[in-house]
């Protein structure tokens, strides 16, 4: 009775880990659990034909009447759990030819002469052939054992890895168990301490797939840290190469930076120095001349100004100290001043007191400073306004409102932005990804507004 609850037991165990191992492949995909799994169900079928048809008996056959032959079933079951069991072992050490030609040839045999010898096995179950049974019985033993203790003694070589101590403690457990199952067999009658030799044999299996399933666990936890490692790796690697690629951005933006800062500077010194000097000239000479000539030398000064005046706003726009919405306004403001001023007209600003440090780059700048001035060249060209009112607020929008008491624009021309000046002003706004509306309300409104989010980016066009 003792020696049945063994059985159980150990069939139970096997099953268990059976399952578990099955789960774990459909999971990972991975041979060697397949493999595994495979050996573990093939052990847990043979204790179970042991339970049904007798575990006391050494070797049960069947016959089957309306056949009238016997299979030597529980035999070809055993031996069916050795060819699992060198499937499992030749994936587990992932063998090669290279790894020596004697256990690589060894290991290609034993399935055709297991196979063989289950046909033999079940051919003597029903043909009398004598002794000849019996040593072929001794030779194929003499082989399997053979072969079981070169994968013992190859797996010990590489005792190192935790790994390879984990299956070398399974081979081992079989065998001893295997051994000492013989020894209580043949010498104490089948039987100790109640236990028949079967049931021995069932401790090596229990051992067995402990032994077996520590080395899967530990070899999936090894490929697991393998994975993350090289995870890791790869994002040191990711984060090495968008350093150097930030590096290779900032290097390209700083000499973008300074090429802008030096062709201001020499625009200010060279060439904004020689239209000063030019103008100067003229001033001087048309004093000293006739009222003919004096037109024209008026001509070149006034052309002299107003390069001066739109190499300012460049070299304004270029200057990357400039790049903040404050500066902007602030630039906006006193060329606003002293437009109105020359024209003796009467302004008011209306500014938010306190402006958000927002970076402006150079070239939504000069967009912005481009539609004001057209704004402000309407009003004197167009409006005939005596005073005009302006609105700057930023919260997440940039606004700024232009209102005049002139005359006001036609409605023709708002609806269809005719002219010039509407045009450009429309295409300005577009450029830093902004919009304009100009209504008529006791003279022009002129509101413009942008994200402050886009004011930083290139412009559009």
């Amino acid at each position: 009775m003792l020696s049945y609850y063994i059985t159980i037991f150990g069939a139970g165990a096997l099953c268990l880990a059976a399952v578990y191992q099955t789960i774990l492949y459909f999971n990972k995909r991975d041979s060697l659990l397949l493999r595994y799994g495979v050996y573990l169900w093939s052990v847990f079928l043979f204790l179970c034909y042991r339970l049904v048809f007798g575990i006391g008996v050494q070797y049960h056959t069947h016959h089957f009447d309306f056949l009238n032959i016997t299979i030597a079933s529980d035999h070809t079951l055993l031996m069916i759990t050795y060819i699992a069991y060198a499937i499992f072992w030749k994936q587990s050490l992932q063998l090669q030819k290279k790894d020596g030609r004697f256990i690589w040839y060894y290991y290609k045999s034993i399935a055709p002469v297991i196979l063989i010898y289950i046909i033999w096995e079940n051919i003597t179950s029903n043909i009398n052939v004598g002794f000849v049974e019996m040593i072929f019985y001794i030779i194929i033993r003499i082989y399997l054992a053979v072969f079981t203790f070169t994968t013992t003694i190859y797996t010990l070589k590489l005792r190192n890895n935790i790994y390879y101590v984990y299956l070398a403690c399974g081979t081992i457990s079989i065998i001893l168990s295997g051994l000492f199952s013989t020894y209580v067999q043949l010498c104490l009658n089948g039987s100790l301490f109640t236990l028949n030799a079967f049931s021995w044999m069932i401790f090596g299996y229990f051992f067995e797939t402990i032994f077996f399933s520590a080395a899967i666990g530990y070899k999936l936890k090894q490929e697991t840290i393998e994975k993350i490692k090289a995870l890791r790796k790869v994002l040191e690697q990711q984060k090495i190469i968008q350093a150097k690629d930030l590096e290779k951005a900032e290097a390209a933006y700083k000499a973008r930076e300074d090429e802008r800062s030096r062709i201001a500077t020499e625009l200010h010194d060279d060439l904004g120095s020689g239209l000063s000097t030019i103008r100067i000239l003229a001033e001087t000479t048309r004093a000293n001349i006739d009222h003919v000539h004096g037109m024209y030398l008026e001509k070149i000064s006034r052309q002299s100004k107003e390069l001066l005046q739109n190499m300012g706003e460049i070299i304004w726009t270029l200057n990357t100290n400039n790049d903040t919405l404050e500066n902007l306004i602030a630039y906006f403001r006193q060329h606003t001043a002293k437009t109105l001023n020359n024209a003796n007209i009467l302004y008011n600003f209306h500014i938010a007191e306190t402006i958000p440090p927002v970076k402006i780059s150079g070239a939504n700048r000069r967009h912005i400073l481009l539609l004001i001035k057209e704004a402000l060249h309407n009003i004197l060209k167009h409006a005939e306004a005596t005073r005009v009112e302006i609105y700057i607020s930023v919260s997440q929008e940039f606004r700024i409102t232009i209102k005049d008491n002139g005359k006001g624009i036609p409605e023709k021309y708002i609806a269809d932005s005719n002219g010039n000046g509407l045009r450009n002003m429309h295409k300005h706004a577009n450029a830093v990804r902004g919009s304009i509306h100009i209504t008529n309300h006791n003279g022009t409104v002129i509101n413009f507004e942008a994200p402050v989010t886009s004011l930083s980016h290139e412009s559009v066009i």
